[in-house]
């Protein structure tokens, strides 16, 4: 018996000592990475998708040129049942703005597509406008 005790105590240490050395996994690289560009007169929308398991970032810079009023994007991701949505904030002064935000499909496979919508307005309480809009999957974009 005490042998069988002994054998069960060194078959236990080696494998928690086996989980004690395991290193600790690696943040999850993106799967795909999609970039895009919008252009409308001198201002632009531009980017990437970074496509994971059951999300997908989306990061860039939204320029907006002096005296072309205002401009806002919107992204919807989905795999045609479930969907959602960021929006970046609208911007009215000139300058170069940088956005960022996750959105997520939670289900197996993540989003399938991601629709990305930008709007303009001649000033802050004006109507928006669409001035361009892209469909992205995790092989390119297009109109």
């Amino acid at each position: 018996m005490k042998k069988l005790l002994s054998r069960a105590g060194v078959l236990l240490a080696s494998v928690l000592g086996a989980f004690a050395v395991m290193p600790a996994a690696p943040a999850q690289a993106a799967d795909a990475v999609t970039p895009f560009v919008l252009t409308y007169g001198n201002s632009k929308l531009e980017g990437k998708l970074e496509w994971n398991q059951r999300s997908v970032t989306f990061s860039g810079y939204q320029t907006v040129a002096s005296g072309s009023g205002c401009r806002r994007a919107e992204f919807r991701a989905s795999n045609g049942m479930v969907f959602d949505w960021g929006y970046v904030s609208q911007r009215c002064v000139a300058g170069k703005w940088p956005f960022q935000g996750t959105l997520t499909v939670d289900k197996p496979g993540g989003p399938s597509y991601v629709d990305i919508m930008w709007y303009g307005a001649a000033t802050q309480d004006a109507e928006w406008n669409s001035i361009g809009q892209l469909y992205c999957t995790r092989t390119g974009c297009s109109y």
